[in-house]
């Protein structure tokens, strides 16, 4: 059974590193004759990927990107070699984490010369991050997990939401919690309310 055209929206990318071998999609109707998914990007060190409303986002060991969703060359929106893993889209901006900070970048770019701006500093290694429509939210190498309102960006101050965590690899939010992996995957932690 044939379920829709598959096509490459990515066949070549050049990037240094191998943290996986590439980002893959199939059609929202499946993928045609049980064949696998496409690669978007590959070779490709990504750390991270987000899709927004207008195109894919990815971290990776050379900065942020961006790919239109139809397929296409990707941009550099922002060079770093300082980023530490996921990365979080909404209609505006980009949110990523660096080791001590956690960042948002416009989705069109950082200006030549420009920089992000700084959400919040001081942070010990934030290894995670999540958004919903009115915080920003990480998890710290220090085991803490706080929020940081959107409202008030730059320079807003997070409040504590729990601490002497094992904070493992994945954070995210729904309507009423926060859901975090203890280190090692070993327990899925919730918070509510948060």
């Amino acid at each position: 059974m044939t379920l829709g055209a598959r096509r490459t929206l990515v066949s070549e990318f050049s990037g240094s590193g191998a943290l996986v071998d590439a980002v893959y999609s199939a059609p929202v109707n499946g993928v045609p004759d049980g064949g696998p998914p496409e690669a978007l990007a590959t070779p490709w060190a990504v750390t991270g990927y987000a899709v927004g409303t207008s195109g894919i986002y990815m971290t990776s060991s050379t900065g942020v990107w961006s790919m239109p969703l139809a397929g296409g060359t990707p941009t550099n929106l922002w060079p770093s070699t300082n980023l530490s893993g996921p990365i979080f889209v909404d209609s505006q901006n980009a949110y990523v984490a660096t080791s001590g900070s956690i960042l948002a970048l416009p989705l069109s770019g950082v200006p030549d010369g420009g920089a992000p701006t700084i959400l919040a500093a001081g942070i010990a290694g934030p290894s995670v991050v999540a958004i919903d429509a009115t915080y920003v939210y990480r998890g710290g190498s220090d085991g803490t997990i706080a929020k940081i309102p959107l409202a008030g960006l730059p320079g807003s101050t997070p409040t504590l939401l729990a601490a002497g965590q094992s904070i493992g690899l994945g954070l995210t939010v729904d309507a009423t919690s926060v859901y975090w992996l203890e280190n090692g995957g070993q327990a899925v932690m919730k918070l509510t309310p948060k």
